[in-house]
């Protein structure tokens, strides 16, 4: 007896022990458990409680501290009606009737028509009302083999290639929820046209693929008969290539010719895409109006990787002492209203004061000395350089093959109004730009600022692209104590603006060489992949980009909201790239032609791009905008107008 009475007051001893070691209290009483581990038990010494798992979800849906799964798009190629992933029930999407008998192969569910009444409107070889593949609209052609040139060149990081991934559907690492949905399309896109797809591969890393390397690499290897049917690369290339005579109009009849553009509202008015086009994006890159060279679509999903924005460091936000919104929440409130401006990036950066570009001090807003980010800039504004005659309203404005269309306006009130506001937000204090002087060379000024927003030294990490997110510097912000980021638009020069979501010419576009003796084959390809391929943007745009690029592995729900309404924002804002295309070509074609400008009393000579004429002057160019545009004026006309007249003879029919 004596023994079991010291038992349990050993017991009692060992466990007031306990409660007065653990932190805010031991067992039931700890008031502030901790699980810096992730085993889902209490860290506090004397606590033994079960902490929930705060999750941080991979982009399978898989919890990477724990067993926990969250099934985020629902993928059924068996066609059981339960989900591959999770094993949920799913619908049956009705898509095969191999004995004719108006039943689904899959479930026996009768189809809401019957044969011979189904309709293809869309002429993709689906019936429109129950997805019956109909034998009536087979193609000309029993089976067939395409080739198909692909870039996976990332320029030095500044965008991840998507084609291998997410268009050809070629897993080169861990299968994605996107990879799946875009692998299921591709299987769908070789039961209705019977085409074999043979792609070639361009990869990371050598630089005679990189950006501005191919237009001519292009035409040259065309001109020695090595080509290939179909292109994937950079806009800036393939706009080149096209004014070159490579690519053949998309809008051809001398061929069957199975593309079918028409709009829908996936993006803002002014982009206006419809199943699956781009098509004013599209026709905006053309110079001529009823011809088409490069094609824009769901299909080539890095367009929209290809957005202009700006990260927000969300754990130097809820730092600031400061009665602007400091965190996710009321952040993109403001932004929503409109009030994401030039005088607000002041108001934030102020408090910083004047810093430089080292690594060592923090700052406000980092801006790189870079063509991307100078063209983000200027080309997310109101700002128009280049004039159409044919489409201002009221125009009558006929081309005879020589009067062109493009001309600049005596002056520019817009862009001299944008350039005052811009050197003023750059020379105030916490605005730091990163210039070559600063770092290595141009492309290693974003990366500098990537690794200073990343290691909590920049509060606002610069204009880069939405799909650069993607890389591990950003995304390790979120381990940890980390909060992530908030991804935001380009702020806008002044309160009467609004904003535009602008696609760098580093996004990847399609085209269709000129020599390829099968166009029909290769606009059913496309048409198909193109009207398809809404399930496989969306999956990456409102699941893998949203909970895993961005929200993933954040416990944060404000800050997921935050982004969500942030990137519905970017999409819906979404501009025509006429300007940025042509600033570009001109200059391209002028063959690096220069004009004698004054500057500073001194003459200077410059190229034709305005983006790099802003870079390279450290963004202040207020005092030099009018000479710089009364010179550039002329040049820029004949520029445009030498492309016009070379259309007529070096554009395919």
């Amino acid at each position: 007896m004596k023994t079991r009475i010291l038992s349990l007051l050993l017991v009692l001893v060992m466990a007031v022990g306990m409660l007065a070691s653990c932190g805010g209290g031991g067992g039931d009483t700890c008031t502030n458990h901790v699980d810096a581990n992730h085993d889902q038990k209490c860290d506090n010494a004397g606590c033994t409680a079960d902490v929930p798992c705060p999750h941080n979800w991979d982009e399978d849906g898989f919890c990477e501290w724990c067993d926990a799964f969250q099934c985020v798009a629902h993928v059924d190629r068996n066609h059981d009606q339960k989900c591959d992933i999770c094993k949920e029930a799913v619908a049956c999407p009705h898509g095969a009737d191999a004995n004719e008998d108006s039943k689904c192969d899959y479930c026996g569910a009768a189809f809401s028509c019957a044969l011979p009444a189904h309709a293809d409107a869309n002429q993709d070889g689906l019936c429109d009302g129950c997805l019956f593949l109909l034998d009536d609209t087979k193609f000309p052609w029993e089976s067939g083999t395409l080739t198909f040139e692909m870039t996976n060149h990332s320029n030095l990081e500044e965008l991840p290639s998507g084609c291998q991934n997410w268009m050809a559907g070629e897993s080169t690492g861990k299968t994605s929820l996107t990879q799946i949905a875009a692998k299921q399309r591709n299987d769908e896109a070789f039961a209705v046209t019977k085409l074999n797809i043979s792609y070639k591969y361009l990869p990371d890393g050598n630089t005679d693929y990189g950006w501005s390397k191919n237009y001519d690499r292009i035409q040259t290897n065309q001109d020695k008969g090595q080509y290939s049917d179909m292109y994937c690369n950079f806009v800036y290339d393939l706009i080149g290539a096209y004014l070159a005579g490579c690519f053949a109009n998309l809008k051809t009849q001398k061929y069957n010719n199975y593309f079918a553009f028409a709009k829908n509202p996936d993006y803002g008015t002014e982009v206006g895409d419809s199943e699956g086009y781009m098509y004013e994006y599209m026709t905006s890159l053309s110079i001529k109006e009823d011809k088409m060279y490069v094609l824009a679509s769901d299909y080539f999903i890095d367009l929209v990787r290809a957005f202009y924005v700006v990260p927000v460091n969300v754990t130097m936000l809820e730092d600031l002492e400061t009665e602007l919104p400091n965190n996710p929440t009321d952040f993109a409130a403001m932004v929503s209203a409109g009030d994401w401006t030039y005088e607000k990036v002041i108001q934030y950066s102020a408090g910083y004061g004047d810093v430089t570009a080292s690594a060592d001090e923090k700052k406000g807003f980092a801006l790189a000395e870079h063509s991307l980010s100078a063209a983000g800039i200027l080309y997310t504004t109101s700002v128009r350089l280049l004039n159409d005659a044919r489409k201002q309203p009221g125009s009558t404005f006929v081309s005879d093959g020589t009067n062109s269309p493009y001309s600049y306006s005596a002056t520019n009130e817009t862009l001299r109004s944008f350039s005052s506001a811009l050197e003023n937000m750059v020379t105030k204090p916490g605005f730091v730009l990163f210039t070559k002087t600063d770092t290595a060379s141009f492309s290693t000024n974003l990366l500098n600022i990537r690794n200073q927003f990343t290691t909590n030294k920049v509060l606002f990490g610069g204009v880069i692209l939405l799909g650069s997110l993607e890389y591990l510097d950003y995304q390790n912000m979120k381990t940890g104590d980390g909060k992530g980021f908030l991804v935001v638009p380009v702020p806008l020069y002044t309160d009467t603006e609004i904003y535009s979501t602008q696609i760098h010419n580093i996004g990847r576009i399609g085209a269709i060489s000129v020599k390829s003796e099968k166009f029909a084959e290769c606009s059913a390809f496309l048409n198909y992949q193109s009207t398809h391929s809404r399930n496989v943007k969306n999956t990456y745009y409102e699941q893998e980009l949203l909970y895993s690029v961005v929200g993933g592995g954040t416990t944060d729900n404000a800050l997921l909201e935050a982004n969500k309404e942030m990137l519905d924002l970017l999409r819906d804002s979404l501009i025509t790239g006429f300007d940025k295309a042509y600033e570009d070509s001109s200059a391209l074609f002028d063959n690096g032609t220069k004009v004698t400008t004054p500057d500073n009393g001194e003459p200077m000579y410059i190229d034709l791009k305005w983006h790099d004429i802003f870079d390279k002057h450290h963004y202040q160019m207020s005092a030099l905008i009018d000479p710089y545009y009364s010179s550039l004026k002329p040049a820029k006309e004949a520029a445009m107008k030498a492309l016009f007249n070379n259309g007529n003879t070096m554009l395919p029919e």
